[in-house]
Protein backbone atom coordinates (compact mmCIF):
# COMPACT_ATOMS: atom_id res chain seq x y z
CA UNK A 1 0.00 0.00 0.00
CA UNK A 2 1.56 3.50 -1.36
CA UNK A 3 2.26 5.47 1.54
CA UNK A 4 3.00 9.86 0.12
CA UNK A 5 4.91 12.11 2.32
CA UNK A 6 4.33 15.58 1.00
CA UNK A 7 5.96 18.21 2.96
CA UNK A 8 6.65 22.02 1.44
CA UNK A 9 5.70 20.84 -2.20
CA UNK A 10 8.19 18.77 -2.75
CA UNK A 11 6.23 14.84 -3.17
CA UNK A 12 8.57 11.52 -2.15
CA UNK A 13 6.80 8.72 -2.76
CA UNK A 14 7.40 5.25 -1.03
CA UNK A 15 6.10 1.96 -1.27
CA UNK A 16 6.78 -0.49 2.31
CA UNK A 17 9.61 -2.75 1.14
CA UNK A 18 9.57 -1.80 -2.11
CA UNK A 19 10.84 0.68 -4.59
CA UNK A 20 9.83 4.37 -5.10
CA UNK A 21 6.31 4.49 -7.32
CA UNK A 22 6.35 6.15 -10.75
CA UNK A 23 4.28 9.26 -11.30
CA UNK A 24 1.40 7.52 -13.17
CA UNK A 25 1.29 5.18 -10.46
CA UNK A 26 0.91 8.58 -7.83
CA UNK A 27 -1.79 10.03 -10.24
CA UNK A 28 -3.54 7.16 -10.21
CA UNK A 29 -3.84 6.69 -6.26
CA UNK A 30 -5.58 10.22 -5.92
CA UNK A 31 -9.46 9.41 -5.87
CA UNK A 32 -10.78 12.55 -5.02
CA UNK A 33 -10.46 15.48 -7.11
CA UNK A 34 -7.73 18.20 -5.96
CA UNK A 35 -8.48 22.04 -5.80
CA UNK A 36 -5.65 23.82 -7.60
CA UNK A 37 -4.42 25.89 -4.79
CA UNK A 38 -4.41 29.94 -6.30
CA UNK A 39 -0.71 30.31 -5.23
CA UNK A 40 0.04 27.46 -7.59
CA UNK A 41 -1.82 29.29 -10.28
CA UNK A 42 0.10 32.18 -9.85
CA UNK A 43 3.52 29.89 -10.64
CA UNK A 44 2.33 28.04 -13.22
CA UNK A 45 1.71 31.39 -15.03
CA UNK A 46 5.11 32.38 -14.23
CA UNK A 47 6.30 29.48 -15.60
CA UNK A 48 4.76 29.76 -18.94
CA UNK A 49 6.03 33.02 -19.80
CA UNK A 50 9.31 32.78 -17.98
CA UNK A 51 10.92 29.63 -17.67
CA UNK A 52 13.81 28.23 -19.41
CA UNK A 53 12.75 24.73 -21.66
CA UNK A 54 15.86 22.64 -22.36
CA UNK A 55 15.57 19.18 -21.15
CA UNK A 56 12.14 16.59 -21.57
CA UNK A 57 11.40 17.74 -17.30
CA UNK A 58 11.25 21.09 -18.33
CA UNK A 59 8.26 19.99 -21.25
CA UNK A 60 6.75 18.15 -18.52
CA UNK A 61 6.64 21.00 -16.16
CA UNK A 62 5.10 23.62 -18.97
CA UNK A 63 2.94 21.22 -19.99
CA UNK A 64 1.68 20.56 -15.96
CA UNK A 65 1.23 24.44 -16.01
CA UNK A 66 -1.00 24.49 -18.88
CA UNK A 67 -3.10 21.27 -17.09
CA UNK A 68 -3.09 23.02 -13.58
CA UNK A 69 -4.31 26.46 -15.54
CA UNK A 70 -7.14 24.30 -17.27
CA UNK A 71 -8.35 23.04 -14.57
CA UNK A 72 -8.04 25.91 -12.32
CA UNK A 73 -10.05 28.11 -15.12
CA UNK A 74 -12.89 25.48 -14.74
CA UNK A 75 -12.96 25.70 -10.85
CA UNK A 76 -13.09 29.93 -10.62
CA UNK A 77 -15.52 30.11 -13.71
CA UNK A 78 -14.92 33.41 -15.45
CA UNK A 79 -11.56 34.11 -13.38
CA UNK A 80 -8.94 33.64 -16.58
CA UNK A 81 -9.60 32.50 -20.05
CA UNK A 82 -8.61 29.42 -21.79
CA UNK A 83 -5.23 32.10 -23.55
CA UNK A 84 -2.74 30.30 -21.76
CA UNK A 85 -3.45 27.13 -24.14
CA UNK A 86 -1.30 29.15 -26.68
CA UNK A 87 1.58 28.75 -25.38
CA UNK A 88 1.30 25.25 -26.68
CA UNK A 89 2.40 27.03 -30.21
CA UNK A 90 5.16 28.12 -28.53
CA UNK A 91 6.28 25.24 -27.06
CA UNK A 92 5.68 23.35 -30.27
CA UNK A 93 8.23 25.76 -31.94
CA UNK A 94 10.66 24.71 -29.38
CA UNK A 95 10.03 21.00 -30.01
CA UNK A 96 10.70 22.21 -33.94
CA UNK A 97 14.23 23.51 -33.53
CA UNK A 98 15.73 21.54 -30.75
CA UNK A 99 15.89 17.92 -30.22
CA UNK A 100 14.32 16.46 -26.66
CA UNK A 101 14.53 12.97 -25.63
CA UNK A 102 11.75 11.22 -24.77
CA UNK A 103 9.16 13.25 -26.07
CA UNK A 104 5.91 11.78 -28.45
CA UNK A 105 2.92 14.04 -29.85
CA UNK A 106 -0.19 12.75 -31.48
CA UNK A 107 -2.73 15.38 -33.21
CA UNK A 108 -6.12 13.94 -33.81
CA UNK A 109 -8.74 16.03 -35.49
CA UNK A 110 -12.03 16.22 -37.14
CA UNK A 111 -14.35 18.75 -38.20
CA UNK A 112 -16.39 19.28 -34.84
CA UNK A 113 -12.83 18.64 -32.71
CA UNK A 114 -9.29 18.12 -31.95
CA UNK A 115 -7.10 16.55 -29.92
CA UNK A 116 -3.41 17.07 -29.21
CA UNK A 117 -1.64 14.82 -26.96
CA UNK A 118 2.03 15.08 -25.58
CA UNK A 119 3.61 12.41 -23.93
CA UNK A 120 6.70 13.03 -21.50
CA UNK A 121 8.50 9.57 -21.17
CA UNK A 122 5.50 8.20 -19.65
CA UNK A 123 3.50 10.58 -18.69
CA UNK A 124 0.69 12.11 -20.82
CA UNK A 125 -1.14 15.06 -21.28
CA UNK A 126 -4.28 15.71 -23.64
CA UNK A 127 -5.36 19.36 -25.03
CA UNK A 128 -9.20 19.28 -26.66
CA UNK A 129 -9.16 22.36 -29.37
CA UNK A 130 -5.01 22.92 -29.95
CA UNK A 131 -5.62 22.95 -33.25
CA UNK A 132 -2.17 22.66 -35.47
CA UNK A 133 -1.72 23.52 -38.65
CA UNK A 134 -0.21 20.99 -41.34
CA UNK A 135 2.84 22.70 -41.98
CA UNK A 136 3.82 23.00 -38.47
CA UNK A 137 2.55 19.61 -37.44
CA UNK A 138 4.92 18.19 -40.37
CA UNK A 139 7.93 19.97 -38.70
CA UNK A 140 7.07 17.59 -35.58
CA UNK A 141 7.49 14.43 -37.20
CA UNK A 142 10.68 13.26 -35.52
CA UNK A 143 7.99 13.07 -32.16
CA UNK A 144 4.99 11.81 -34.18
CA UNK A 145 3.48 8.13 -32.84
CA UNK A 146 0.57 6.41 -32.15
CA UNK A 147 -0.74 7.35 -28.60
CA UNK A 148 -3.96 6.00 -26.74
CA UNK A 149 -5.26 7.75 -23.92
CA UNK A 150 -3.47 6.48 -20.72
CA UNK A 151 -7.33 6.92 -18.75
CA UNK A 152 -5.44 9.03 -16.08
CA UNK A 153 -7.13 12.25 -15.61
CA UNK A 154 -4.35 14.53 -14.77
CA UNK A 155 -6.62 17.43 -14.11
CA UNK A 156 -7.95 15.32 -11.31
CA UNK A 157 -4.64 15.60 -9.53
CA UNK A 158 -3.80 18.70 -11.29
CA UNK A 159 -1.87 19.87 -8.21
CA UNK A 160 -0.09 16.51 -7.31
CA UNK A 161 1.61 16.52 -11.26
CA UNK A 162 2.60 20.30 -11.07
CA UNK A 163 4.42 19.95 -8.27
CA UNK A 164 5.97 16.37 -9.13
CA UNK A 165 6.97 18.28 -12.25
CA UNK A 166 8.39 21.40 -10.37
CA UNK A 167 10.37 19.18 -8.47
CA UNK A 168 12.03 17.15 -10.91
CA UNK A 169 15.88 16.90 -10.22
CA UNK A 170 17.31 17.76 -13.54
CA UNK A 171 15.03 20.65 -14.48
CA UNK A 172 16.92 23.76 -15.95
CA UNK A 173 16.14 25.90 -12.88
CA UNK A 174 16.44 28.76 -14.66
CA UNK A 175 14.43 31.56 -16.31
CA UNK A 176 14.92 32.55 -19.83
CA UNK A 177 17.18 35.20 -18.17
CA UNK A 178 19.27 32.73 -16.48
CA UNK A 179 17.48 33.93 -13.12
CA UNK A 180 16.89 30.85 -10.93
CA UNK A 181 13.57 29.51 -10.98
CA UNK A 182 12.62 28.86 -7.43
CA UNK A 183 13.50 32.21 -6.07
CA UNK A 184 11.48 33.93 -8.74
CA UNK A 185 8.63 31.79 -8.52
CA UNK A 186 8.61 32.31 -4.34
CA UNK A 187 9.13 36.54 -5.34
CA UNK A 188 5.94 36.91 -7.87
CA UNK A 189 3.84 34.68 -5.23
CA UNK A 190 5.04 37.11 -2.59
CA UNK A 191 4.39 39.84 -4.90
CA UNK A 192 0.83 38.72 -5.72
CA UNK A 193 0.45 38.45 -2.29
CA UNK A 194 1.15 42.14 -1.58
CA UNK A 195 -0.72 43.24 -4.31
CA UNK A 196 2.18 43.91 -6.07
CA UNK A 197 0.99 41.62 -8.99
CA UNK A 198 -2.69 40.57 -10.03
CA UNK A 199 -4.10 37.76 -11.64
CA UNK A 200 -6.22 39.11 -14.71
CA UNK A 201 -8.07 37.01 -17.56
CA UNK A 202 -5.36 36.86 -19.61
CA UNK A 203 -2.43 36.28 -17.05
CA UNK A 204 -0.39 38.20 -14.25
CA UNK A 205 -0.02 41.77 -14.80
CA UNK A 206 1.46 44.67 -12.72
CA UNK A 207 -0.36 47.60 -10.68
CA UNK A 208 -0.27 49.22 -13.78
CA UNK A 209 -1.82 46.74 -15.86
CA UNK A 210 1.15 45.76 -17.46
CA UNK A 211 2.04 41.88 -18.17
CA UNK A 212 4.70 40.38 -16.47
Amino acid sequence: MPIFFIKKGFIKRYIKGSDIVSDNELFKSITTDEIVKLEDAIKAYYILYHAEVKTSSDVYLFLASINLLSTFAKQNKKRISYSFKSRLFFLNDLLIYNDFEDIKVCYQATIGSCLYMIQVKDVQFSFHEVRIEKGSWDLLKKYQAQLSWDRIRKQKCAGTVFNTALNKSDLTKLTRNYEDLYIKLDEVVDRFNKGEVLLAKNGLVDINGVFI
